[in-house]
């Protein structure tokens, strides 16, 4: 899962051809993209609740990528994530985006509101002290 900076669509190619690495990344206002396509869905599937799209898209970088219009259920804010990942049901890569939010939310708590800088050690027990 990758932050609005990661827009380099042919590194995202060469990752997944070469690798098997699929990235996620919520889309910059100003990104330019054209819909080549649409994904079939279930919209009353469980996982897929708040889904509004599941489009493939085309990049300036002339790579195909595939972006998933999700509506928040609690705050109407709406996102538009972009993945690599073609096979996923498209509530999952909303919820993966999702669960990396709240992991992102607890090391800024971390960072900011405890004013942790760095780890107090490097072993698996004291890493787990400080995370509790």
């Amino acid at each position: 899962i990758w932050d609005k900076a990661g827009i380099d669509f042919r590194q995202w190619h060469q990752w997944k051809q070469g690798s098997g690495i699929y990235l996620i990344s919520c889309a910059k206002e100003n990104m330019k993209l054209e819909v080549i396509g649409q994904n079939r869905f279930d919209p009353q599937a469980a996982i897929n609740q708040g889904v509004l799209a599941d489009e493939l898209m085309s990049t300036s970088q002339g790579v195909m990528v595939r972006q998933v219009t999700y509506q928040d259920p609690v705050s109407g804010e709406i996102f538009r994530l972009l993945t690599s990942e073609l096979t996923l049901p498209p509530g999952l890569i909303a919820h993966l985006y999702r669960l990396s939010f709240d992991i992102e939310k607890v090391f800024d708590e971390f960072k900011n509101k405890l004013a942790e800088k760095k780890a107090w050690g490097s072993g698996a027990t004291t890493k787990t002290i400080q995370a509790q």
